[in-house]
């Protein structure tokens, strides 16, 4: 399961991504990361919650790194993921592609919206 969504009064993407990746899913949330960036003003952050997040197919693997590749070449800004108690899904996440980008990583939503609006 994902859910995309862009806030461009805040001019921040929003990504959640839940259980266990096929390659459609991969592929959906990837065409949907990429479709959110486009409405919003270069610098734009990103909250990614990944809490509910189960290691997923080498495919669906490929399909975030073209996610994060594709943040990187359009300007985003602060980058924080909410990361679950899953270590395999976290450990996948960050093995995927290397960011240009800092990213900042916490254990809840209500943290990471205070370290994004705290900007």
């Amino acid at each position: 399961m994902h859910d995309v969504s862009a806030n461009t009064d805040e001019n921040r993407l929003s990504i959640t991504l839940a259980g266990k990746f096929d390659d459609d899913e991969a592929t959906a949330s990837a065409e949907a990361t990429m479709a959110a960036v486009e409405e919003l003003e270069p610098g734009f952050d990103v909250l990614t919650d990944l809490r509910e997040f189960e290691p997923s197919t080498d495919a669906a693997k490929e399909q975030l790194e073209r996610s994060k590749l594709f943040l990187a070449a359009h300007d985003v800004g602060t980058v924080v993921r909410v990361v679950g108690d899953s270590p395999l899904a976290n450990m996948q996440f960050d093995r995927t592609g290397d960011e240009d980008y800092e990213v900042h990583t916490v254990d809840s939503v209500s943290e990471a919206e205070s370290i994004l609006d705290g900007q």
